[in-house]
């Protein structure tokens, strides 16, 4: 079967004085995804920086067994504080979930952003 386009906006929002972390999960049960773009971008408090990572389980190349990876995006900040990123990926995964974490360098002050994860999703074979 051929692949769907696939599509997963995230708002971002850290409050201040909260956790420097946030997680987001993106279920893809029953089905395989290839991420192929991640873009966004993040407003924060300067000189704060961000990094933008997703968690994804593939098989280990050197075993058949399952491994995690994670997979980081550059960041490239703007004049007005606001950092952007995208960039073009090939990134399979095995299926079940892919997670999206956004780590800042400080809890002070609010951080506020859009994050979009674009794929393809594939139905996931018959055992």
């Amino acid at each position: 079967m051929d692949p769907r386009p696939a599509q997963k906006q995230f708002e971002v929002q850290m409050p201040s004085g909260g956790t420097g972390r946030l997680t987001q999960i993106v279920s893809v049960a029953g089905n395989r995804l290839r991420i192929t773009h991640v873009s966004g971008w993040l407003r924060l408090p300067s000189p704060q920086t961000a990094q933008i990572s997703i968690g994804t389980a593939a098989y280990d190349i050197s075993s058949i067994l399952e491994a995690t990876g994670a997979h980081f995006f550059p960041t490239i900040p703007q004049p007005d504080g606001t950092i952007v990123f995208g960039q073009s990926t090939n990134i399979p995964t095995k299926g079940r979930s892919v997670e999206l974490t956004v780590t800042r360098s400080d809890t002070d002050g609010t951080l506020e952003g859009q994050i979009t994860i674009v794929g393809e999703l594939w139905e996931a074979p018959s055992p």
